[in-house]
């Protein structure tokens, strides 16, 4: 029996596909229910939604830390957990558990990109494809030697969203053809190049601030990297108040514009926002305390902050 832990999109996904194929997943281990949105209304984690489809039971562990959660998970006999993006670090105690170890999915070239948040950093930095990669799981994060790995091509106009069902597809996939050699040893992992390791910060809020110093290019990876979260955004300053503008989807132009960085400006009807190098043009924003719109209807109610 196999026990999987796992809590975002990507998880569910992977979870899903996992069970259609009739692996013996006899649980889910998930973060708890968590108020969402500004209501604050308790919502159970997709991979939850998913494992209650398929009448798994769920465990919701809030620590590590007491004897509890050892000792509910020993009563299941596993022989091996599966763990893909369940955001809490598993301790040796509980690494030690299953007969056959445990297997991590992780959605890079290891090791490239440890860290929490691997497909925003490849997409920001332009990259042209990445890896899915799996590996037995030790003590340190993203650290243990590989067990599978398969390339993932990056489209030109891939998104986070995107790109993170892609990954979770292949994962899957990759999941299916690897477990049995793994558990009958046929295949054997391999040591990372630790030495070649990079890492994939944390993102917070402020990170999608969209700095105008930079190419309209790399402004659009971001956008495309930081949808929905972080997020990017502008500030603007209208009647004395400064206003946030979220950028939901944009794209770069090779812009001759004179107008200086960080003006919004009228581009052929368009909104743009000029960069060191280029525009980028923003089809679809959103104001604080506002609905979503598009670029023209922003111009036509913030006309007095375009350049002219």
């Amino acid at each position: 029996m196999f026990i999987f832990f796992g809590t975002s999109r990507f998880a569910a996904i992977i979870l899903a596909e996992l069970l259609q194929l009739k692996f013996p997943i006899g649980m889910l281990v998930t973060q708890p229910d968590a108020p969402v949105g500004k209501k604050k209304i308790l919502t159970s984690s997709p991979a939850k939604v998913v494992a209650l489809s398929f009448n798994i039971p769920v465990y919701e562990p809030v620590t590590f830390k007491s004897l509890k959660a050892e000792e509910i998970l020993k009563s299941k006999n596993p022989e091996l957990f599966i763990v893909a993006s369940y955001g809490k670090i598993l301790p040796e105690s509980i690494l030690k558990i299953p007969s056959k170890g445990c297997l991590n999915v992780h959605p890079s070239r290891l090791p490239q990109y440890r860290g929490s948040s691997p497909l925003q950093w490849a997409i920001l930095n332009g990259d042209k494809d990445t890896a899915v990669s799996i590996i037995k799981m030790d003590a340190k994060m993203d650290h243990g030697p590989i067990v599978a790995q398969e390339n993932l091509e990056i489209s030109p106009r891939e998104t986070f969203l995107t790109l993170e069902e892609k990954a979770a597809h292949a994962s899957a996939i990759l999941l299916a053809k690897t477990i049995p050699g793994y558990l009958d040893g046929t295949i054997q992992p391999r040591e990372q190049a630790h030495a070649q390791a990079t890492f994939s910060k944390i993102l917070s809020r402020e990170d999608g601030h969209l700095d105008t110093q930079r190419s309209a290019h790399e402004l659009d990876c971001q956008v495309r990297a930081f949808t929905p979260w972080p997020g990017s955004f502008i500030e603007i300053t209208k009647s004395g108040k400064k206003i946030r503008v979220k950028i939901l989807e944009a794209h770069a132009i090779p812009d001759t514009s004179t107008h200086p960085a960080r003006s919004l400006y009228s581009h052929s009807g368009h909104l743009g926002l000029q960069c060191k190098i280029g525009s980028l043009i923003l089809n679809k924003v959103h104001v604080e305390g506002k609905k979503e719109q598009t670029g023209k209807e922003f111009m036509n109610g913030y006309w007095d902050v375009l350049a002219t």
